[in-house]
């Protein structure tokens, strides 16, 4: 009788956690768009392990210049983007670690603009994007202490308004959000074209952007900047990892932040790690970027420029990076669907785009 009893509580309690799991799931919130949820949750659960040629990793600029398709079929690389809204500098270590747990790579491409982060625009919501897509383990729970020691010392203590058990239990931060579900947290939307941009809205908006003023100049790191640089740097060294740090082409630049990443580069550079800045005049140049065109606002470039990009930066990785030509293999054939996905949704989605512009100056005749 008593082992029953106990078969039946530890049945209980399985069923229960399996139950709790699956409802934390649902609510957990892990960012503000369909495009970012859909990209995340292919990420850790439906791409393939150890099938990557590497990751780049960033924040929106990235999800929104670098499309992985296009590298695919044009060098037969398999990149996909590791990137959230805002994501912290602080956390790149972590997605590094997190990468490797599922894929075997050691070729990591790191946008350096997310330094920026770490000054007093860090937030607690960019935090929890990048904390609330991780499954457990010991590098979520540093990721989530470190995200925390950063808050309090760019904030002050009592600045981490959450109860910190709800980052390791997202379950109490979010168990409010009953009445405000919708279809994507019941149903996980897979990334049909290998973390590309998928949202019409903003891969086909197109706004003249003036260019600003660009310079050679450096401003030292803040503390965090350095610390966490550092360590980016130290624990690359130590693991033979192979790493490329960009500047993600911009059109605008807030105070001070141009001055901030070519001291980063510098740095970087000391460290024997090749460095590409898209923000310069040389590099507009080489990659043919139109600012009246290929950009959707200052920061973010739409699938015209970022396909420009891609081109550029997949020839670069190949000439530079022994990286194996993945092309052909039956096990890539969701690469080569993803190739042809992309291709039908940027042509249409441009198709579109001109009937639109068309009948809006129509009216305008009218």
């Amino acid at each position: 009788m008593k082992k029953q009893q106990a078969v039946k509580a530890v049945s209980f309690i399985l069923l229960f956690l399996i139950m709790f799991s699956l409802t934390s799931k649902v609510l957990i919130r892990c960012a503000e768009d369909e495009n970012t949820l859909s990209r995340v949750y292919s990420m850790y659960h439906t791409e393939r392990k150890n099938s990557w040629s590497g990751t780049i990793i960033g924040a929106s600029t990235v999800y929104n210049g670098w499309i992985a398709p296009i590298a695919w079929h044009e060098n037969g690389i398999a990149l996909y983007p590791s990137s959230w809204p805002n994501m912290p500098f602080c956390l790149v270590l972590n997605v590094i670690k997190d990468v490797q747990k599922r894929q075997n790579t050691d070729f990591f491409v790191v946008d350096i603009r997310s330094i920026r982060s770490l000054t007093e625009n860090y937030r607690d919501q960019y935090v929890r994007y990048v904390l609330d897509s991780m499954p457990m383990s010991l590098n979520r729970a540093d990721a989530i202490e470190r995200s925390l020691d950063v808050l309090e010392q760019l904030h002050g203590e009592g600045s981490v308004q959450d109860d910190k058990l709800s980052y390791y239990i997202p379950f109490f931060k979010y168990h409010s959000r009953w009445s405000d579900l919708e279809k994507s947290d019941y149903v996980k939307f897979r990334s049909e074209m290998k973390g590309a941009l998928q949202v019409p809205k903003n891969a086909f908006a197109s706004k003249k952007q003036k260019r600003g003023n660009l310079t050679e100049e450096c401003t030292a790191l803040n503390d965090l900047q350095a610390q966490y640089l550092m360590e980016l740097l130290d624990y690359a060294k130590e693991n033979d990892l192979r790493m490329l740090f960009i500047s993600m082409p911009v059109a605008r630049f807030d105070k001070g932040e141009q001055e901030v990443q070519n001291e980063a580069f510098r740095i970087i550079e000391s460290y024997g790690y090749p460095v590409l800045n898209f923000n310069t005049e040389e590099m507009y140049a080489e990659l043919e970027l139109d600012f009246s065109t290929d950009y959707r606002d200052k920061r973010h470039l739409n699938s015209k420029g970022g396909k420009k990009f891609t081109v550029y930066l997949a020839n670069y990785i190949k000439e530079n990076f022994d990286l194996e030509d993945l092309r052909g293999r039956e096990e890539y054939k969701d690469w080569d669907k993803a190739y042809e996905t992309y291709e039908a949704f940027y042509a249409d989605g441009w198709a579109q785009k001109e009937l639109e512009e068309q009948e809006k100056a129509k009216q305008g005749e009218e």
